[in-house]
């Protein structure tokens, strides 16, 4: 049920939300690669989960230009050869991410069952399932939302594996290994993860259908039980290979490193390390390369970061965890925080088991860790991969609400649960939500921006409003990639300096994230660093969904910010 009512928020959601950043070209270079079988354009992505959101428009007469040029025009491009129905397409696209969002929420209902129990079972679902971050980011056409699925799914197969190596799980983890890689390029910490939580789960104890194998007899010969799962690795990391191969039809496959001409230090310098080994064929496909190439790159570059009210271009080590502290609802915290406490009971018989959950934080300890050293932080997103294991650890601790014999634990799961239904409360504005701690909605902008806030999400809200109140043009400064105009609006950029009239500033630019945005022409502006942040002085008429200010300035408005501007001027040390 609780699995329907999300279905039904998130294609709200879908429904109402504008068209976001990065969808204005997800979409439609899924719909090349299958009417081309191109892979060479925008490698930053693997292509499955494009593929997936656009498998629905095949059946629509959804036209794209086979040959694009840059990644905004291509979405120009979309636009105009889909006149009057590209919300129709999206919404489309949107649904096929609702599959895997709900997907994952069921998967992880198996898994803590398997694990802990049906009230666990419950628990996490409802974790999966009500939380504001997977409601928003599984209602759009990204790749975020599949990672998640893919990562969660290739681990409980990995799982199952270890609690009987047979040959057909062995199988099923390489089909879903190589799947993952055609998901998302952090999908390729499974590999190093597989092969250590493989080793940790053979070793916990259980109820297994089948036992471990020992790793040698007397003599120290190996066993023919070791030497089975050591062929079955090798057949599953093999499997994943021509998977991932044949999701980029073979393309460029055994291509030596030699021959790459790579943008990204890292690559460059792995090539050169290789010496004569780089000359050798790689059994890899030529765009995926590439595109994990790109995405090197572009991390390896500055990019504007903004935390708790300070801006770097060389990231924030605590980024993800302030994060994860502000963005997770304290439902989230909270059952964490009862899990963590009940390994403490030295009476609890499972308490052996409960440290062996412990493990299901490692993938998401070490994601955490690697993406707090990059220079790229842009969103709670990136680290959505490996929520689901968190939430399966949180949500053990419904195993053990007994209200007779555990009434304590079972109180503090009740809340648990009601903070869960409360953090719905900002429906459908699920992108913008922060918790209480951080202030809600309304004052993460003081914490974090980019698509933790404001991401494109409403465009369309702000057209009706101007339509509502008969405003005909608009000081307009948009973080986004759908041209304003094609919403109806007129408008024009702020100035350099407020003057009197209608402004919608979107809230990063607001904050002064640095962007370029759409004149009304069609071209490209760059704003630097807090252009636009004297809008941080006026006060809002209104608020479009969290994400757009609206400002109506006057003569006296004016007058107020050249007298404080002053004021601080004389005020300021020589």
């Amino acid at each position: 049920m609780i699995g329907l009512v999300h279905c039904a928020l998130a294609w709200y959601c879908a429904r109402e939300m504008s068209v976001t950043h990065d969808e204005y070209w997800h979409l439609p270079v899924g719909l090349l690669h299958w009417r081309t079988g191109r892979f060479d354009f925008d490698r930053l992505n693997p292509p499955l989960l494009r593929l997936w959101a656009a498998l629905p428009l095949l059946a629509t007469d959804a036209q794209v230009d086979p040959a694009p040029t840059d990644l905004l025009g291509y979405g120009d491009m979309f636009l105009r050869r889909n006149p009057e129905k590209d919300r129709w397409l999206f919404l489309l696209g949107r649904c096929m991410i609702i599959a895997l969002s709900l997907s994952t929420g069921l998967l992880l209902a198996r898994w803590a069952e398997q694990l802990f129990g049906a009230k666990a079972a419950c628990l996490a679902a409802l974790l999966w399932f009500a939380d504001p971050n997977v409601l928003a980011h599984g209602s759009l056409v990204t790749t975020d939302m599949g990672a998640a699925l893919f990562f969660a799914v290739t681990l409980y197969a990995l799982w199952r594996w270890t609690r009987r190596a047979d040959w057909p799980r062995a199988l099923a983890f390489g089909v879903l290994l190589g799947l993952a890689q055609l998901a998302k390029y952090t999908c390729v910490l499974l590999v190093p993860v597989s092969l250590l939580l493989w080793f940790a789960w053979r070793r916990q104890p259980d109820d297994r259908d089948g036992g471990s194998s020992e790793a040698a007899d007397s003599t120290g010969r190996p066993t023919s039980g070791t030497r089975r799962l050591v062929a079955q690795w090798g057949v599953a990391l093999a499997l994943s290979a021509v998977v991932l191969n044949a999701g980029y039809l073979f393309q460029g496959t055994g291509t030596p490193l030699r021959q790459y001409d790579f943008q990204s230090r890292t690559l460059q310098q792995t090539t050169k390390r290789l010496g004569w080994l780089a000359a050798w064929p790689v059994p890899l496909p030529r765009d995926y390369l590439l595109g994990l190439d790109a995405q090197r790159h572009i991390m390896e570059g500055e990019h504007p970061v903004f935390l708790d009210g300070e801006w770097r271009t060389d990231g924030f080590r605590s980024y993800y965890v302030k994060a994860l502290v502000y963005k997770l609802p304290h439902s989230v915290h909270w059952l964490l925080l009862v899990s963590l406490l009940l390994l403490l009971d030295r009476e609890d018989p499972e308490r052996r088991r409960r440290f062996g959950s412990l493990w299901l934080l490692f993938p998401f300890g070490l994601l955490v860790a690697l993406a707090s050293f990059s220079r790229m932080q842009l969103g709670v997103r990136y680290v959505l991969p490996v929520l689901p294991l968190l939430y399966l650890f949180a949500a053990q601790c419904g195993q053990t609400a007994d209200w007779p014999r555990r009434r304590a634990v079972a109180v503090a799961v009740a809340i648990g649960a009601v903070l869960s239904v409360a953090s719905l409360r900002h429906h459908p504005h699920h992108l913008a939500y922060f918790n209480e701690l951080a202030g809600g909605p309304q004052l993460g902008r003081w914490h974090l921006l980019d698509s933790n806030l404001d991401w494109g999400q409403d465009l369309d809200r702000l057209a009706a409003y101007l339509h509502a109140r008969s405003v005909d043009e608009v000081g307009l400064a948009y973080f986004g990639t759908v041209p304003p105009a094609a919403r109806g609006i007129r408008y024009r950029l702020p100035p350099a300096t407020p003057m009197p009239g209608w402004y919608a500033i979107s809230v990063n630019l607001v904050m002064g994230r640095p962007y370029a945005v759409r004149a009304p022409d069609g071209h490209l502006v760059s704003l630097g660093l807090d252009a636009l942040g004297y809008f941080r002085f006026f006060e809002p008429v209104a608020h479009i969904g969290y994400s757009i200010d609206v400002f109506r300035l006057t003569d006296q408005d004016i007058a107020r910010w050249h007298a404080a501007r002053s004021q601080n001027a004389s005020a300021s040390p020589r």
